[in-house]
């Protein structure tokens, strides 16, 4: 009972420290001792029991310094966990792409690496932005550097000072002669006074430029040309072996393709041609049609729009003269030999050329397409068929026609001589003021190849005498009044001539010399002739070809370019001279 008694005794104190085991703590163990009040003691996770805004249910503060949470896990300075702090030089802890140890990603608007030196926009250094740097991988090359010549790069990233054209002419230095100068260029016109070789052809101050049209064989014999109001050249052209009449454009430098406009089974088309454009920038070929069939020629006219269509064919003249009757004349199977067209103010064409049959020049009159009136403006002494060869027409301001041609009557009157000449006629428009019979070249014997342009009001005529072989040169200085000139007496000069008188009043002839064998031109400046080789490689056969073929023509632009297409019997084909 005593050892009962004193069990019993001695567990009465024990009964007084029960909540020692509870949590509450007591003064003798602090780790249970909820010191700050937050609820929260050491043991039960509280990393600072002294500061009431630390303990594990707080929300994390990024960026005070302290472990609000008590959780090393949700760390207070990394918060995209990429393990780099703001302090660390993390310049973006939201995106955990972005740190000091990240590669930049060019042209993504961030600072990926989060360096300076390695900017998002100028990858190589230089200051310019890749939005107007034209190679960000070169510091050398951006905008306000400068160019270097010739080394493949644009360093001022500038289109204006071009790497390989210094000169801004649109051929670059590795084609270009010379690029130090805007003239030169292959393809350039030729300055033929200036020392320079314009054109890159090896040749300095030529005058003219020459260029194949067609090498086709026999394509030429007869050819014609024309410019239009852009500069445009247009040649037709007859082709000896297949009959056909083609044509060839020229823009800037290039000749197109030659194509057939016309092709008439048994039909030579183009043997005689002529061509002219109108103020709408139409190209007007008038030319014959010779039918094996009925053994007849007419003349006819086709144009081009400058769209590049063709218009149907009409027929000029067929060789139907019930008009002139009264003349004596017939029905001809044979009209439009040494046809020459110009255009009135209304750009309507007037053709002067020969009929075969009655032995005589005929004027033909469009007053429209549909619509010809039609006047002889020589007649044959005696029905010698031998007059309105090399017919040769110009149009006034006034509207009147101007012709000259060669006569070859052999005949003489009592009282009256008729010997062969280049003869003179002007009609006015209603063909009642005409003046036949008019001598260009006085006693000077046959006249060939008489070609006629207007100087102003003024009619001046080119031609080949026959007697010397001299090419001669007229002007009308009143009536029945020409002030004769020879041009050029070496050789036999003057086959094919073709005079024209650029905007400054200047005649320039084109024209064979035979003996030669070349094809010149001559220009009358300061009150004298001056003759000079375009091609040296041309020759022309005129006994051949005296009387049916045309094989140069020539026009001068409103810029003064002279533009020659001619044939080379050497080579049967068709150039093209362009000069001055």
């Amino acid at each position: 009972m005593r050892n009962s008694l004193w069990l019993a005794l001695a567990l009465l104190p024990m009964v007084g420290c029960s909540n020692i085991f509870k949590g509450e703590g007591t003064e003798d163990d602090p780790l249970l001792i909820d010191d700050d009040g937050d609820g929260y003691t050491e043991a039960d996770g509280d990393c600072d029991d002294t500061d009431a805004s630390v303990s594990p249910g707080e929300s994390e503060k990024p960026y005070d310094g302290i472990d609000n949470d008590c959780n090393a896990s949700t760390t207070d300075d990394d918060l995209d966990g990429d393990g780099y702090a703001p302090e660390a030089g993390d310049c973006d802890d939201g995106d955990a792409s972005v740190n000091p140890g990240a590669s930049e990603i060019p042209y993504n608007g961030e600072d990926d690496d989060c360096s300076s030196a390695t900017k998002d926009d100028d990858l190589d250094g230089d200051g310019y932005a890749h939005a107007t740097d034209c190679d960000d991988t070169n510091a050398a090359v951006h905008p306000g550097a400068t160019e270097v010549p010739y080394d493949g790069k644009d360093n001022d990233c500038s289109p204006a000072t071009p790497d390989d054209d210094l000169d801004g002419d649109g051929v670059g230095h590795s084609t270009d002669c010379n690029d130090d100068l805007a003239t030169v260029y292959p393809g350039a016109p030729e300055n033929f006074v200036d020392g320079v070789d314009n054109d890159c052809d090896g040749q300095i101050d030529e005058r003219f430029d020459l260029e194949t049209v067609d090498e086709a064989s026999d394509r030429g014999l007869s050819n014609t040309i024309a410019v239009d109001s852009a500069g445009a050249v247009f040649v037709a052209y007859y082709d000896y072996e297949d009959g056909n009449l083609y044509f060839a454009k020229r823009d800037a430098t290039r000749w197109s393709t030659p194509t057939a406009v016309l092709s008439h089974a048994g039909v030579d088309t183009g043997d005689w041609l002529d061509s002219a454009v109108d103020g709408a920038d139409q190209f007007l070929v008038g030319y014959t049609s010779y039918s094996y069939a009925d053994s007849a020629m007419e003349l006819d006219l086709i144009y081009r729009t400058p769209s590049g269509s063709w218009s149907e064919e009409y027929v000029v003249d067929e060789g139907s003269y019930e008009y002139y009757s009264e003349l004596g004349m017939v029905n001809s199977d044979d009209v439009g030999a040494n046809v020459q067209m110009a255009l009135d103010g209304d750009d309507l064409p007037s053709f002067a050329y020969r009929d075969g049959v009655n032995g005589m020049p005929i004027l033909a009159d469009l007053s429209s397409y549909d619509v010809v009136l039609y006047a002889p403006f020589d007649v044959p002494v005696l029905a010698d068929p031998g007059t309105g060869y090399f017919t040769s027409l110009d149009i006034d301001s006034t509207g009147y026609d101007h012709v000259a041609f060669y006569d070859a009557e052999d005949y003489s009157l009592a009282g009256y001589g008729y010997p062969d000449a280049v003869q003179y006629t002007k009609l006015d428009t209603n063909y009642d003021d005409l003046v036949w019979g008019e001598t260009v070249n006085g006693a000077g014997g046959p006249g060939y190849y008489a070609s006629l342009a207007l100087n102003g009001a003024t009619p001046c005529v080119a031609w080949m005498e026959a007697a010397s072989a001299d090419l001669k040169y007229a002007c009308r200085a009143g009536t029945k009044n020409w002030t004769v000139e020879t041009v050029e007496s070496t050789g036999a000069a003057g086959a094919f001539a073709h005079l024209e008188f650029n905007t400054k009043g200047i005649p320039y002839i084109a024209y064979f010399n035979q003996s030669t064998g070349k094809l010149r031109v001559a220009v009358k400046g300061s009150g004298s002739w001056n003759a000079f080789d375009v091609a040296t490689a041309t020759t022309v056969d005129n006994s051949s070809y005296r009387w049916t073929q045309q094989a140069i023509d020539m026009v001068i632009d409103h810029e003064d370019m002279v533009h020659i297409s001619y044939y080379d019997a050497t080579t049967k084909s068709l150039y093209y001279a362009r000069g001055k």
